[in-house]
């Protein structure tokens, strides 16, 4: 590791950076799957229509 790198902290490369951001789109689209928030999100599109 570089002298100036924390030694209690990894590096962050790219490659990390595009993991953590799938991630994060793939638990939002699981979210999305969700039959309860789908009708959830229905009544309160109709509340604010």
């Amino acid at each position: 590791m570089a002298f100036d790198q924390p030694r209690n902290k990894a590096p962050v490369g790219l490659t990390t950076i595009k993991n953590d951001r799938r991630r994060s789109v793939e638990q939002v689209l699981v979210l999305l799957a969700d039959p309860e928030l789908k009708s959830y999100l229905a009544k309160v599109r109709g509340l604010v229509t």
